[in-house]
């Protein structure tokens, strides 16, 4: 390994690029603050793991180099490159430059944050699952949200608290003994005797429909809601597109 560079190039915003003369079995070092990605090791030996990993051609300056070791530093990534083989087939090409690394720090960003809508999605999936079919269905498509799933999940915890209040209502009650002391809070009591069996069947619906056709359904009065509103405005569907986009400006 040559012990010092004859340049070094640090035009990369977060990389350090140490050129060595051809006598030397390093020709590029790189250093790097964070992994860079993609950048996949070449591996000559076929017997080992590695080799059937795709290894990334690195573009540098018009020249072609190949990954033979990377490991973890202290200030971050290091990299040490050589000339790519002669005769071994160029499969994956990443070019070494200012403007793919703003593009891959870019992309990087982008990746994130789809990560962090997917999480904000996926933790508020108990109340989409609420929403109109049609509306579940366009955030499916754009975030990491299963639709079907999340309908079932609802259901069953919906329909779960509905039998619950439907049991205290019409069984433990009465049998107790105590309806008739209840009777100064009926002005209280009586939406949730009304909703209970309501929403019980809502949920035995919604269930079946995700489970049979594999679809989302919210709740019913919900999903009427919605179809009055597409027959008085037909637009609904495609502002509704433009809400759940990840990039609210693309075409």
């Amino acid at each position: 390994m040559a012990s010092s560079p004859i340049a070094v190039d640090s035009s990369i915003r977060g990389i350090r690029i140490e050129v060595f003369d051809e006598a030397s079995p390093v020709r590029l070092r790189v250093h790097s603050a964070s992994e860079l990605a993609g950048w996949t090791p070449f591996v000559s030996d076929p017997t080992h793991e590695g080799s059937r990993q795709v290894a990334a051609t690195i573009q540098y300056r018009g020249g072609l180099y190949a990954i033979t070791r990377h490991a973890r530093v202290p200030s971050g990534w290091q990299y040490e490159l050589i000339p790519w083989p002669a005769g071994e087939m160029v499969r994956r090409t990443i070019v070494l430059s200012q403007e793919t690394r703003r593009q891959a720090q870019a992309e990087k960003r982008m990746d994130q944050e789809q990560r962090r809508r997917d999480r904000v999605a996926r933790s508020l999936g108990l109340l989409i699952a609420f929403l109109p079919a049609p509306i579940q269905e366009r955030i499916s498509e754009e975030y990491d949200y299963d639709a079907p799933g999340w309908t079932k999940i609802n259901s069953l915890v919906v329909g779960i608290i509905s039998a619950a209040f439907v049991i205290y209502n019409d069984i433990l009650k009465p049998f107790a003994g105590i309806y008739g002391a209840l009777q100064s809070h009926s002005l209280i009591a009586w939406p949730g005797e009304l909703l209970s069996p309501y929403l019980l069947i809502d949920s035995l619906l919604r269930f079946g429909t995700a489970v049979a056709g594999d679809k989302p359904l919210g709740l019913l009065p919900l999903e009427f809601l919605y179809w009055l509103i597409r027959q008085a405005w037909p637009n609904v569907d495609r502002c509704i597109e433009r809400v759940c986009q990840k990039h609210p400006g693309r075409s």
